[in-house]
């Protein structure tokens, strides 16, 4: 934001010095351009935030299907990591089989690097690949793409299993005027240490059943003029997941006496 504020006073200041207008007015545009461009210099523009972000890399690995090095454009997409070497050839890099990807300092330099092993399937070995930014700080900003896809890959599962969806029963004059109701749940904490997907019937905490029950009350606003199977969605009042994440309640409201079945 402060950034932001600095590049307009800059302009500002740019279109005063500019105009032909006052010499005092001229001046204040001087001034306010050059203060603004030394405090950017300082702290920087602003960074970029494009989440496909595309940096000029020099690349160096083993992977038998990439060249051995030279420069490439990298950049992180929901399917995985695009190394294009122009002419030569592009590659993806699924992101399930990048693995231990880290920023860390490469060559007598001590350029930061982006490093990583590509774990292949067919050889069943792990080759290790550096992608050396141009810019240093794009190592960090490829490392943050990778891991954000990696986890909203691995979270999919997780994501379903945290939201807890249940039935409120209400009568006809609650839908219609609106009413504050407290209803009673139970909350699955995932068991940190056998976790759902591995539950082993040996474990202390969860005995077996992967998850711990959590009793715990939730307050829930009907809004004047409801209507029968409308949703209302309380966040983090659901599933816990073995992150200590905790999902939406989800409140469908069902109108009594109309037959509507309720979830179990």
């Amino acid at each position: 934001m402060i950034r932001i504020v600095l590049l307009a006073t800059a302009v500002s200041g740019l279109t005063l010095l500019a105009a032909p207008i006052d010499s005092t007015w001229r001046l204040a545009g001087a001034l306010s351009l050059l203060v603004s461009a030394v405090v950017l210099a300082v702290i920087g523009f602003p960074a970029r935030t494009d989440p496909y972000l595309k940096a000029k890399v020099w690349y160096t690995g083993s992977y038998p299907p990439l060249p051995s090095g030279g420069w490439s454009t990298a950049w992180a997409k929901p399917e995985g990591l695009i190394l294009d070497f122009g002419r030569q050839r592009k590659r993806l890099i699924k992101y399930g089989r990048l693995v231990q990807a880290v920023v860390t300092h490469a060559g007598r330099e001590g350029h930061r690097a982006l490093f990583a092993y590509v774990d292949d399937a067919v050889t069943r070995a792990l080759y290790p690949i550096w992608l050396v930014p141009k810019y240093p700080l794009d190592a960090d900003r490829l490392l943050r793409a990778i891991l954000r896809r990696d986890y909203e890959n691995a979270d999919l599962a997780w994501k379903v299993w945290r939201t807890m969806a249940i039935d409120l029963v209400v009568k006809p004059e609650e839908l219609r005027t609106g009413v504050a109701k407290e209803i009673r749940i139970e909350r699955k904490v995932a068991c940190t240490q056998c976790g759902i997907a591995g539950a082993s019937p040996t474990c202390r905490v969860c005995a077996g059943r992967g998850a711990v029950f959590q009793d715990d009350v939730a307050a829930v606003a009907i809004p004047k003029g409801s209507r029968p199977g409308k949703e209302i969605v309380l966040p983090e009042l659901g599933h816990e997941d073995v992150n200590g994440y905790r999902g939406p309640l989800v409140v469908r409201l069902v109108q009594e006496y109309v037959g509507h079945s309720a979830r179990p």
